[in-house]
């Protein structure tokens, strides 16, 4: 990829010039008058041939730069579609609901960008405060690589972005509207929702452990009479947080959930637990899970986070694992919850007691059932790019997908295990993906 600058001339009117082996390498363009475009944003234009310009600069006629609002620090890549020249690749993150949330985030977001030359053009960081719908313009912040510096200023809406926050169903409608379906995360789901698409696939229902609805208490005493242990997940839950395990033995129920950093257990009857999910579980809504006996290393609770992106090419990747192990007797394996992590490697070896040469066949048959998982929601016409599986394996050997994250992966947890190299392929792999979706 050969990244072009573009300067602007102040004295021409309607003119791109640029080197005539720039328009063979970028292929069959139809006449001197074309259309060039910059995200949402289009204008007519002469295509001047002119071999005294550097083959790595473009020039533009200035008025031609300011309707097209083009951020000229940025270096591009020019594509043909149809009858377009068009400038990119022109990307998004939306990180905030407001423009002082934005600001306080901004920072943050370099770690996206630490590669630009991989991936070029213009990024855009923005808030839904900062969409100005009628004007069909965005006012957020767009990276400077020559200052490698976040700088604020009104653009067009970009040709595709990262939906990092929630987005309402009319936000979703608009952007269909203006950028197509060239947009991920797609809609936030629920556990509910994530183990109901998974679970119309044949091939993936033997690694989904039995999952219900909670409606009421009644609904945890038919399930343990006929299973011994239960778990009640928040539907739209994250960190391990509010969760309960439910123990039924004789007539006698026990409850064991994490608050703060203490583990809690509850000793009830049938009135008890009746009274006790009645009043503990009205502040959200609930699913019942069944409890797998998974591999335990001295009393802790073990499992595996996975990273699966989207790649350049649109397909999906797991790029790495770590492992995690919840603290002793507590019924969450997350950090957020006192937990540790390890390479995913060294745990897999560790808890199926497996040779070298056996880790990586295990390695690649988990990988590979994640990346199949990711899969059905391609086949559900849903664009998402990146979901953070949660992995089990029980006492024996089997796998089971517990979770799948789309709404707030915690990306850093790789720099725990000191892996800098996947935390920065997770947010290079999301910015890759997007310049896929804006036809780079």
């Amino acid at each position: 990829m050969n990244l072009i600058s573009i300067a602007e001339d102040q004295c021409s009117t309607g003119k791109l010039m640029i080197h005539p082996d720039i328009l063979k390498a970028i292929g069959e363009i139809k006449g001197q008058s074309l259309v060039l475009r910059f995200g949402t944003n289009a204008i007519s234009i002469n295509l001047i041939p002119d071999d005294t310009i550097a083959k790595e600069t473009c020039i533009i006629s200035s008025g031609c730069a300011k309707e097209l609002h083009l951020p000229l620090h940025c270096q591009f890549v020019l594509i043909v579609d149809q009858d377009e020249l068009i400038i990119g690749p022109y990307i998004g993150i939306l990180a905030a609901k407001t423009n002082t949330r934005l600001k306080r985030k901004v920072k943050k977001l370099l770690n996206y960008v630490q590669h630009y030359k991989q991936i070029g053009g213009a990024i855009i960081a923005f808030s839904f405060e900062g969409i100005e719908h009628k004007e069909n313009h965005i006012s957020g912040y767009i990276y400077n690589p020559k200052e490698a510096k976040w700088e604020w200023g009104t653009f067009p809406y970009p040709s595709s972005f990262y939906r990092k926050i929630t987005m309402k169903k009319r936000w979703r409608k608009h952007f269909e509207k203006k950028i197509g379906s060239n947009f991920f995360n797609y809609k936030n789901l629920s556990k509910w929702d994530v183990h109901q698409l998974l679970y119309e696939f044949e091939t993936l229902k033997q690694y989904l452990p039995t999952t219900s609805l909670y409606t009421g208490p009644a609904d945890v005493q038919s399930r343990l009479q006929k299973e011994e242990t239960v778990f009640l997940k928040p539907l739209s839950g994250l960190k391990g947080k509010n969760i309960k395990e439910i123990h039924k033995e004789d007539n006698l129920y026990t409850v064991r959930y994490r608050k703060g950093d203490e583990n809690h257990t509850l000793n009830l009857d049938e009135m008890g637990i009746s009274e006790y999910l009645s009043n503990s579980l009205t502040s959200q809504k609930y699913l019942i899970q069944q409890k797998l006996n998974l591999v335990f290393q001295q009393q802790r609770v073990t499992d595996f986070r996975l990273f699966v992106t989207k790649d350049r090419t649109g397909n999906w990747k797991c790029l790495g694992w770590i492992g995690r192990n919840g603290v002793p007797k507590s019924i969450v394996s997350n950090r957020s919850s006192g937990g540790t992590v390890e390479k995913g490697d060294e745990t897999l070896k560790y808890i199926l007691r497996l040779t070298d040469d056996e880790v990586p066949i295990w390695r690649e048959r988990i990988f590979q059932l994640a990346c199949e998982a990711c899969q059905c929601f391609d086949k559900k016409k849903m664009n998402y790019g990146y979901f953070a599986i949660d992995i089990g394996i029980d006492v024996d050997k089997k796998i089971w997908i517990l979770e799948m994250n789309h709404r707030s992966p915690n990306d850093a947890l790789p720099l725990y295990v000191s892996d800098r190299e996947l935390y920065e392929q997770i947010k290079l792999s999301n910015m890759l993906y997007l310049k896929c979706l804006a036809g780079f």
